[in-house]
């Protein structure tokens, strides 16, 4: 019952001052809640604007990162060629060292031939030396021979003649 009443007595200043009073507030009330309405209309464009931009930056922020993922794709690609190019001229690198080694080798090898070759041409030098200097004792010695054998048969005719 008293909120009726006092219901009524907040009413009642309205009701006495008439139909232009109620008009009035209720105009006002009209206009405050038109205020709110645009405010919040406002408010609604505003963040639609807001959602609209941070949508758009969310799409840039995709599409970076897409781009990122493809240069990280690519980078990652080269990155793999290049390490497979690096070990395949370090097994280049150690192929020609193993050939470098093994033809240093031949080389010392081979030098050491000649060396050992160089003495057997000079041993045969001395020995061909020797061999001339022994034809040379032979041829003399043969002479000597064919002296000392015709001196024999000058003997022996001598002896043939003293027969006679």
């Amino acid at each position: 019952g008293e909120d009726l009443q006092y219901s009524l007595s907040l009413e009642a200043p309205s009701r006495v001052a008439g139909p232009e009073q109620r008009l009035r507030e209720v105009q006002k009330e009209k206009e405050e809640l038109q205020d709110s309405y645009l405010a919040c209309k406002e408010e609604c464009v505003r963040l639609a604007s807001e959602v609209d931009r941070l949508q758009a930056h969310s799409n840039d922020s995709l599409a970076v990162n897409e781009a990122f993922d493809q240069i990280q794709h690519t980078l990652t690609q080269r990155l793999q060629r290049l390490s497979a190019e690096q070990q395949q001229l370090h097994q280049q690198r150690d192929d020609m060292r193993d050939q470098l080694q093994a033809a240093e080798t031949q080389v010392k090898a081979s030098r050491s031939r000649v060396r050992d070759l160089e003495k057997q041409v000079q041993e045969e030098r001395k020995l061909a030396e020797e061999a001339r200097k022994g034809v040379g004792v032979l041829e003399a010695k043969l002479l000597l021979k064919d002296a000392q054998l015709m001196e024999a048969r000058i003997q022996v005719e001598r002896g043939r003649w003293a027969e006679e």
